[in-house]
């Protein structure tokens, strides 16, 4: 899907979002801090001198988000794995990327503002369209920029097919699907 050099501006990406700082708000009411799409905008500009500004800017994919585990001890004292990141009772805040909203031993309800919806307005839009029924366990809100999971420990959220599975499924694993089994004759 990506070419090598494309490649390595996500790496480079990754690598960059992981090790940086996060900047103190910006004091001018025009600017705005720095926050991961301009990073993007950055790290595809680096690796391409064309001209077309269009077609140089690289849009990571969302990843998919996996609830490895829950630890509760009390609605005042818990702490859950998204993606092998950490996130405690402490640093829950409405206005982190990732918020729990609600809690229990068995289930999550996250509240996920991502950098980008990307296209997931308009599968949201084609998901539920006519008399067709919300998705189980996802609530979309565009006019805020939110995805909102109702997740299991060993679950993933696919945002590319807005679809929670069960399990791990990692960024460059293809779902697994079976196949049709063709009648190879009688066996002898």
């Amino acid at each position: 899907m990506f070419d090598k050099s494309q490649m390595e501006l996500i790496n480079k990406f990754y690598e960059s979002y992981d090790n940086h700082e996060r900047p103190a708000p910006a004091q001018d009411e025009n600017k705005s801090p720095e926050d991961l799409s301009s990073l993007l905008d950055k790290l595809s500009d680096h690796g391409n001198d064309s001209s077309d500004s269009k077609a140089g800017h690289l849009i990571a994919p969302l990843p998919p988000l996996y609830l490895a585990s829950i630890l509760y001890y009390s609605p005042s004292h818990w702490s859950v794995w998204i993606n092998d990141k950490k996130l405690v009772n402490t640093h829950n805040n409405p206005s982190n990327e990732f918020y729990v909203s609600r809690l229990s031993r068995k289930e999550v309800e996250l509240v996920w503002k991502p950098s980008s919806l990307q296209n997931m307005p308009l599968l949201w839009a084609q998901y539920t369209a006519g008399d067709k029924q919300a998705l189980p366990g996802i609530v979309l809100d565009a006019s805020k920029g939110t995805v909102t999971l109702l997740l299991h420990p060993n679950q993933t959220f696919i945002p590319t097919s807005l679809s929670i599975h069960e399990g791990l499924i990692k960024p460059n694993m293809n779902l697994v699907v079976p196949m049709e089994v063709k009648d190879a004759g009688p066996h002898k």
